[in-house]
């Protein structure tokens, strides 16, 4: 179900604080409006530079901010948008904390 007008609501609503979320609800973002195919081209572009500045403080990841990466790795990729800094970004991070898997 989408409601274009509430979309668009909580998109303006979104960019501002955006800058303010942790990586879990970075990745639930972008999941969400991926799920949805909505792409708000300015919210992506702040959660894009919200999630770079967060990537550096995971020195010590949880499995839920692994997770959260993947999610924001998926929605980009499912609405065709190529963010070079970011990929590599999450790709550096994902080699870093490889080793803190558990098989």
């Amino acid at each position: 179900l989408r409601h274009f007008p509430l979309l668009a609501a909580v998109c303006s609503t979104t960019r501002a604080p955006v800058s303010a979320f942790k990586v879990q609800e970075l990745g639930n973002l972008a999941w969400s409006f991926a799920k949805l195919q909505v792409c708000d081209l300015p919210l992506l572009n702040a959660s894009s530079a919200s999630s770079l500045s967060r990537i550096s403080d995971l020195a010590c990841a949880s499995a839920t901010d692994m997770q959260s990466l993947s999610n924001i790795v998926w929605a980009f990729a499912t609405l065709g948008l190529t963010d070079t800094p970011l990929l590599d970004a999450i790709a550096a991070a994902s080699e870093q904390m490889s080793s803190q898997l558990k098989p």
